[in-house]
């Protein structure tokens, strides 16, 4: 108390008593002492900061989108080429709401890694990268991807609930908007900028014909808003936690289309 005074000139004594001590100022220079004292007093309040989320290389970041891209591919121009057509995995994977409501709950997941066409599947990735990497600086990589998987997993849940047959969606946009959302979270100060930037890119890419999906894209923007906001005050502090949460986040769409391969009627060949 007596160095915050010292630091701002203002003059004081320290008197020893049978209750402790106290620090007598003058009377003209009080309310600058009890400034002084209140705003001390609050710094010493704060909790201590904690240390940032482990720093995980670009690489891990990108990951995931790059295995979102080949599987994108492979199952848009590849797989086409076969015996396999492209209508057999959007079939199996798609978020139909009667197939969600019947039970089918993988398809909340998988139908976030098909894609239109090739221009979608590149749309959606270059829009998601810019959010993942801000989320990711303030939750790390691991924890960033099970939170977008999970909230956008939950839109698609939300809309086949509520929307019902024939609704039926597939695409990363859904995952592009909860990272948006989550990215908000990566600063405070800025979160209403971030969002504004989200509603922008919802009219952007929101909109774009009557084949988009609206409810998903707008579904998406407000789980990721809301993970961000249970998570802003967690972030995994330890390397190993955030390679267990990244493990989860890329074992997560893998358990799903093991599901739907194993429901599909009739079986894929």
């Amino acid at each position: 108390m007596a160095l915050a005074l010292a630091a701002k000139d203002i003059p004081y004594r320290v008197l020893r008593s049978a209750r402790g001590f106290r620090v007598l100022v003058p009377e003209h220079h009080a309310p600058a002492a009890q400034t002084e004292i209140a705003a001390m007093r609050s710094e010493l309040d704060q909790p201590p900061m904690e240390p940032p989320p482990p720093r995980s290389g670009t690489h891990t970041v990108f990951l995931p989108l790059l295995a979102e891209g080949i599987f994108g591919l492979v199952t848009t121009h590849v797989l086409p080429l076969t015996t396999i057509p492209r209508s057999v995995w959007i079939d199996i994977g798609s978020a139909k709401a009667h197939a969600i409501q019947d039970g089918e709950l993988w398809r909340a997941v998988t139908a976030l890694t098909l894609h239109a066409d090739g221009a979608h599947l590149i749309a959606n990735l270059a829009a998601g990268a810019l959010f993942v990497v801000m989320a990711a600086r303030r939750f790390g990589a691991g924890l960033t991807w099970l939170a977008i998987t999970l909230a956008a997993a939950m839109a698609n849940l939300l809309v086949a609930w509520f929307l019902g047959s024939p609704h039926d969606s597939i695409g990363f946009s859904t995952a592009v908007f909860a990272a948006v959302g989550l990215a908000a979270w990566s600063n405070e100060r800025r979160l209403s900028t971030t969002v504004a930037i989200g509603l922008a890119l919802l009219a952007l890419l929101g909109m774009g014909g009557e084949d988009t999906d609206l409810a998903s894209h707008v579904a998406g923007l407000i789980t990721g808003l809301m993970a961000g906001g249970i998570l802003k005050r967690w972030a995994p502090r330890t390397r190993a936690l955030d390679a267990l949460l990244f493990g989860a986040a890329l074992l997560l769409p893998v358990s799903a289309w093991v599901l739907a391969l194993r429901a599909a009627t009739p079986p894929i060949p």
